[in-house]
């Protein structure tokens, strides 16, 4: 049943792999991948896990479900950034959304984890036009590097078509991002700047 399971994400994924494809999805279709990840180890999700959010308000409930269920799993930071897609969101997710970044914000460390848990829900907080909440509680790190990442993100320096840096968190050491992402900042020269594509 598992590799039944894998084979079904394995082949959504490819359908739905390019930035654009899970908007046309019928409502049949996204309920059904849906139902899908909820059985899927979110491993096997991968890309596609975030992705599906691009069909829009229809997996709202599916990601919220999740953000609620992953309070203290790992699916927390892949689900912000789904939701950061979605841009599209109910109070009691936004409310999610703010408890979990401030939690994040409390214990933040200049680790690749926490960094990368911080930034996911700080992206998806921008997305849902919730600015205003980020910046009465910025990330004040001690690592310039990272602290400046936020500085971008906050000044509107890197918004893009899919979101804030494009739902993209980051990811130390910074040099070790993966150069396939569609991000709107880059790490060079000492500082953050814009991504050549």
């Amino acid at each position: 049943m598992k590799a039944a399971a894998r084979r079904s994400a394995c082949g959504a994924q490819r359908s739905c792999a390019a930035a654009t494809a899970c908007r046309g999805l019928s409502d049949g279709a996204v309920e059904r991948l849906t139902g899908l990840l909820q059985r899927t180890p979110l491993q096997w999700g991968g890309l596609f896990y975030e992705r599906l959010a691009d069909a829009g308000p229809r997996t709202l409930a599916f990601y919220r479900q999740r953000l609620i269920d992953s309070r203290h799993g790992a699916a927390g930071p892949e689900t912000a950034q789904a939701l950061c897609r979605l841009q599209d969101r109910d109070l009691a997710t936004r409310e999610e959304l703010r408890r979990r970044y401030l939690l994040n914000l409390q214990r933040a460390q200049p680790t690749p984890a926490g960094a990368l848990r911080l930034s996911a829900f700080f992206e998806a907080l921008l997305a849902s036009d919730d600015a205003s909440f980020v910046r009465e509680h910025p990330p004040r790190l001690d690592n310039p590097q990272v602290q400046g990442w936020f500085d971008q993100l906050l000044s509107g320096q890197a918004a893009g078509p899919g979101g804030p840096n494009n739902c993209r968190p980051i990811v130390l050491p910074v040099e070790a991002m993966p150069p396939t992402w569609e991000t709107i900042i880059a790490w060079k020269d000492g500082s953050w700047g814009p991504m050549a594509h």
